[in-house]
C-alpha cells in the first residue's frame, strides 16, 4: 500500500492555523478524527491510500462551509472553516483528488467481474460513483 507525505507546504500550514486556533481559543469545533487528521497532516505524516481518499471525500464536502473566516461578524466560530483548514483547506483538496480518483479507477478495474453462486458476471463501475 502506497503511503503519501509529499502534500503542500500550504496545506500542512492550515492544518497547523486550525491547530493553533483551537488551542488558543478552546474551540468546539471538529471531532476527534477531524483533529487527529489536522495533526498528521501538520507533522507532515505519512498518509495511506485510504486516509487519502478520505481527506478527499471531506474536503470535496466540506468546501461550501469554509467562508475563509475562522470567526464570523459577530465573533462566533465558524466551524466549517476551521475544519476544512484542519483537513489542509483547498490545496490539500486539489493534491487529493487526482490521487483518489486514480484509485477509485484501479479499484473498478481491479472489480471488473465478480463471482456470485459460481456463477461469473461482469459489471462495470463509474469511478466517480465509488464512495470515498
Amino acid at each position: 500500500m502506497a503511503t503519501y507525505n509529499n502534500y503542500p507546504q500550504s496545506a500542512v500550514n492550515n492544518a497547523k492555523k486550525a491547530l493553533r486556533h483551537r488551542d488558543e481559543n478552546g474551540s468546539s469545533c471538529g471531532t476527534r478524527v477531524g483533529w487527529v487528521r489536522a495533526n498528521q497532516i501538520a507533522n507532515r505524516e505519512n498518509l495511506s491510500d485510504d486516509t487519502v481518499k478520505r481527506v478527499y471525500s471531506f474536503l470535496s464536502r466540506a468546501a461550501v462551509y469554509d467562508t475563509g473566516s475562522y470567526t464570523d461578524e459577530d465573533g462566533n466560530e465558524v466551524c466549517g472553516s476551521i475544519m476544512y483548514d484542519a483537513w489542509g483547506g483547498a490545496s490539500m483538496l486539489r493534491w487529493a483528488e487526482p490521487i483518489a480518483k486514480r484509485l477509485a479507477e484501479n479499484n473498478a478495474k481491479n472489480m471488473q467481474e465478480i463471482n456470485i453462486n459460481g456463477e461469473i458476471g461482469e459489471w462495470g463501475v463509474n469511478a466517480s460513483a465509488l464512495a470515498y
